[in-house]
Parts: C-alpha cells; structure tokens; sequence
C-alpha cells in the first residue's frame, strides 16, 4: 500500500499548497485575477449559452460573483485533499472535484488544456483498489444503497445541496482470504514514505527564508502548487546586445559604427513621435514604415533650405535621385491628404450601392476590403498618403512633401504592404540627419528607416539582428536588438520574459551564438515590464546587468532580480478589470527621457490587443 500511499501525500499536498497560495490580499480582499478571468468575453460567451442573456451578464460583472468563486476556491484547494483521504468523505470530495474542474474548463478558462482531466482521472487513486470491479457489478446490476439520514442532512446543511454526498460512504474492500503470506514489509518503506512526505512538505514553503515577493522574483517558486493563484502579463523582453568592435561609443558620445563587421541588414531603425517630429532636423530624403502601407521613399522639404512650391520640390527630389542612384525615379509625386482619400472611397461604396460606414470607421473598412488586410487594391492610392497621416490625423506635416517611386527599390507586388530592397539602397549626405551626424560609419552608409513600432521586439518578422535608435534621444547611439520572436517563438518568449532565471540562461545562450559567430564573448542586457494580478508593470530583472555572465545566488536574494514595487493592486485596477490591458499599456507606454536613469527605463509598446495577453501560472 506505500507507493499509494505516498501519490495520495502528493496529491494531497499539491492541492493545499495550491489553497495555501491563495491566501494573499490579491485574491481575498480583491479577488484578483478571478475579476479579469471572469471579464474575458470567452467567459460571457459561454455562460450566454447556459443562461438567460441578463443573467450571464449580471454573472460577469457582479463583484459578489468574484468573490464567491476567490474564496470558494481558496477553500477547496485546503480542504479537498483532506476529504478524499477519509472513506466517509471520499464521495463529497470527488463530486466536488468534478464541480470544480468542470467549471474551469467549461466556462472560466481556455487555456487549461487537458488538466481538468487529469485533475479528476488522478483522484481516484484515492478510491479502493478494487474500484473498477466493483463499478463493473454495479453496471451490471444498478441499486442505491440507503443514505445514512443525519449525515445526510447535516451535509446539505454545510455544503447546500452537494453536501448531501456525505449520506454515503465507500466501503473498505474485503480484506484477501486464504493464499500465501503476505510478504514482510522492509523496515526502510516508513521512514523512507515519512521523509518523502516531508521534504515535499517543506520545499513549496523554502521561498520564505528569502527576501523579496517571491511570485514576482521567482525565487523558491518552483514546486510550490500555484494553481492558478497569479495572472502574469508581458511582452517579449528587449535584448540587446554589446558589442564594441560593431558598436562603440565614444566619451564625448559620439558613436562609431563598422559595417564592415556587422552581418545584420545596413539598416537602423529610428523610433520617431509623429506628432512632435522635427522634420526640418531630418534629411532631405527620407524612407518611412508605416501601417498598413509598409515602406515607402519621400522627398523631405523641410530639410530642403527655403523650398515652398510642388515645382522645387519636384526639381530638387529628381536631382537628388539622380545623384544618389544616377537614374530617374518612376514617379515623384506629391502627398495626399488622407482626408482626402477616405471622402472618395466612401463615394466610391455609395456609387456602387453598399452602405457607407461611420466616419470613424472608414479606414477600418478600407483596410480590411482592400488594404493590406484584403485584397490590396486601395494600396498604390494609400501609399501616396501624408507622412505618418495613418497613425495621428494631426501628424502629417505642412509643405509639398513628395512620394519618390522606383521600382528598383520596390519591386514586391503593389499589392501588398511594400518593403525595399536593402542591397539596392544608396545613401549620402542627402540621408543624413542631424542625429547622424552623431554617428561615424566605418564601411558602408545604412538606411535610416523612420518607424512608429516603438517595441520592434514584438515583431517576429523582423530579422534575427537589428539595429534601432530613438528620434526622441538623439545623442543615445543605436543599439544591437536581439529578435527574441523570431528565435524562441511566441510561447516560449513570452515565459522568458516573465521568469528571470530562464531570461538570464537564454541571455548565456545569445552570448554564446555570439561567440560561435563572431569569435567573442557581447554583454547581453534586457529591459523587461511585467505586470502581477494587474498591477502597474515593472522591470523583472536590472535592464544594467550582462544576463551573459551574471548567475543567480546560491543562497539568499539574487541582487540582479527586482523585487516587486507595488504591494497592493491599485483601486482602479480591481474595480474595472475588462480595462487591464489598456491601463497595462498605458503604464508600459513611458517615453524614455534622455538621460533618465536607465533602471527606470521601460520598453514603449502599442496598447494590449486581446489575445496578446500571457498567462503563466
């Protein structure tokens, strides 16, 4: 009997250890994160399907409903355990097992899998050996037994309704008749089976002896049952790596730059703010990507010293393509208001008889029908629209800005969100802003592609390396960003950035590619923003420390890992849940201030899609 005997401590200790860590402040005074589990529209979906329309909603958005399941929860996971091991009260644990597995499958979450199963399949080895053949007789010939009437009733009482399982009891199964002895049992099986029970007893609790939120540090974390206990939200953390021989900077804090040496594309990406762009402090020409349209050459005149007619801009932009590349575009036409073009697409949906959209909802439309999300027709129109007038209406600057077509650059289908081929780029002078000339390039003259994605990091598509810069810091030199996406993958990116000890090995994994590739060892940092049951997000680990060559501690707080700044879950947070993603965002979306300690540095992103979300419990 040991071995079972020892599965049914473990499971008994799972289950109360996974109640033990829903005793915080988090779950019982807030009843965080069952508010934000209960506020996702899978959860409204399905109870739509089980109860009347009004009710379902009354279901989600009650706090008594959050409440109830928090503490409801929190005791089943103590008690649970404890009732599957006593015989009179095996019957009420596995009904309840049931219960609660179900509805967690069936109507709170969606990305549990198969655990429900193996939660309930798992507690029968509570049940007696000879279970199935007694369930087998059962079938054969089905009879109830009668219940015993005052446990019965004392049971509906406690637990309403379901309590009443306790008016039956499993019977102990009839001890073996006649055959050989049994076998001796060693002496080393009980003390063996103790120690076991008890070391799994002490691990879920040696995070204690260490400083700090051990749900944010991780630290002590493992083999500690939380079951669902926290909701950890992040993007992909920004990796970059330090290499001086590539990238170095100088003490007067200019940077020096050789290509030569750099095997990535000969392009830096410049983080700009439409809205408060300096286009006079721009070059001439200059190579935008923006939604929807992708990337595209405009002539800048702004830059261009007094230019203020089509006509001067048209002349200058055709010389300095002449200069640059020693033939004639296709086209230099000028910018588009994209006013303008939402007014006679919307003409065009009257004239041929569809409904016209509000006007809020035109460009969404046009997107998805015949954008980059359709067919791709509107694309060549869109293309010639306003500098970055996709992204702000207020962002596209006065003057004669004008779109330089070459097909040599682009030579993708028209109908798709465009991207130029970086081997056939040419720069000088006429490319080069104010913030290069911060900047000395050794070998080669790169691309400077202006780029609203203030978190690049969060785009698989781009390449394995990159370089990217800051419009809003000019005297910041680029740095050297490591595509986590593209190398680890959505999921497994995603636990990276939550887990410091598993960010802090993948950044001795880079470091060591690094060498493989290029002979020498870089320093690997990364500034991650994580978010516990909703709060404000926070670095995970020290954005200064090389992750190539820093090690946890052996004992006691590792001093690289933050700990967690915010004990209590702001107020406004609890009370409206549904909006977690965009107070996540809004909180994550600090532009850097130039010179700002870098510890206090988080990565700009756009706001929370749904479904961009990560959970790791």
């Amino acid at each position: 009997f040991w071995p079972i005997a020892v599965l049914r401590g473990q499971l008994v200790l799972t289950y109360f250890y996974a109640g033990v860590a829903k005793l915080t402040s988090d779950w019982l005074l807030d009843a965080m994160p069952v508010r934000w589990f209960l506020a996702q529209p899978v959860v409204r979906e399905r109870l739509d399907r089980i109860l009347p329309s009004a009710w379902a909603e009354a279901v989600v958005t009650s706090p008594a409903t959050a409440y109830f399941l928090s503490w409801t929860g929190a005791v089943f996971d103590l008690s649970v355990g404890f009732l599957l091991l006593v015989r009179r009260t095996r019957i009420l644990g596995l009904v309840l097992m049931a219960i609660f597995h179900g509805l967690n499958h069936s109507v709170l979450f969606r990305d549990i899998e198969w655990f429900p199963l193996v939660g309930i399949t798992t507690a029968l080895i509570f049940l007696e050996p000879d279970w199935p053949r007694r369930l087998a007789r059962w079938l054969a010939r089905p009879r109830w037994r009668r219940p015993d009437v005052g446990w019965l009733t004392a049971g509906a009482v406690l637990v309403p309704g379901v309590g009443a399982a306790l008016g039956w009891s499993l019977p102990a199964s009839p001890a073996p008749q006649g055959g050989a002895a049994r076998p001796l049992v060693p002496r080393w099986v009980a003390p063996a089976v103790i120690v076991w029970l008890t070391v799994q007893a002490l691990v879920p609790l040696r995070h204690l002896l260490i400083p700090g939120d051990a749900r944010f540090t991780f630290e002590g974390l493992p083999f500690s049952w939380r079951l669902k206990a926290e909701l950890y939200q992040s993007l992909p953390a920004r990796l970059t790596l330090v290499d001086p021989v590539i990238l170095a900077t100088e003490p007067d804090g200019r940077s020096r730059m050789d290509w030569r040496q750099w095997r990535g594309e000969p392009v830096i990406r410049r983080q700009v703010d439409p809205e408060s762009l300096d286009w006079a402090a721009l070059p001439e020409i200059v190579l935008l990507s923006e939604p929807m349209i992708g990337e595209r050459v405009l002539y800048n005149p702004l830059a261009g010293g007094g230019i203020r007619t089509e006509a001067e801009a048209q002349e200058r932009a055709l010389a300095l393509w002449r200069e640059l590349h020693g033939r004639n575009p296709r086209t230099i036409q000028r910018t588009v208001p994209l006013d303008e073009i939402l007014t006679g697409y919307a003409a065009a949906l009257r004239t041929r008889g569809h409904p016209e959209p509000p006007r809020e909802q035109i460009l969404g439309v046009l997107d998805r029908l015949h954008g980059s999300l359709g067919d791709g027709s509107m694309l060549p129109i869109l293309r010639r629209v306003a500098p970055f007038a996709l992204v702000s209406a207020s962002a596209a600057p006065a003057g004669p800005f004008l779109v330089i077509d070459d097909p040599r650059l682009f030579p993708g289908p028209p109908r798709r969100p465009a991207r130029m081929d970086r081997l056939a780029w040419r720069g000088g002078p006429a490319t080069r802003g104010r913030q290069d000339a911060l900047r000395e390039d050794l070998g080669g003259e790169p691309a400077i592609l202006l780029t609203t994605d203030r978190f690049p990091e969060a785009d698989a598509s781009l390449p394995p390396l990159f370089l990217v810069d800051d419009a809003t810091a000019p005297r910041v030199p680029p740095r050297i960003g490591w595509n986590l996406l593209r190398d680890a993958g959505q999921s497994k990116a995603m636990h990276l950035s939550v887990n410091p000890f598993l960010l802090q090995r993948y950044g001795m994994r880079v470091a060591d590619l690094w060498v493989a590739d290029h002979g020498r060892r870089p320093a690997v940092t990364a500034v991650t923003a994580l978010s516990l049951n909703g709060r404000p997000p926070q670095p995970v680990v020290d954005p200064a420390v090389d992750l190539a060559t820093a090690r946890p501690s052996a004992r006691g707080h590792t001093p690289w890992i933050r700990d967690l700044e915010t004990p209590r879950i702001p107020p406004e947070i609890v009370a409206r849940p549904a909006e977690l993603g965009r107070q996540l965002s809004a909180g994550i979306l600090r532009r850097p201030t130039p010179g700002a300690d870098a510890a206090a540095l988080g990565p700009a992103v756009t706001p929370f899609e749904p479904g961009t979300d990560v959970r790791v419990q």
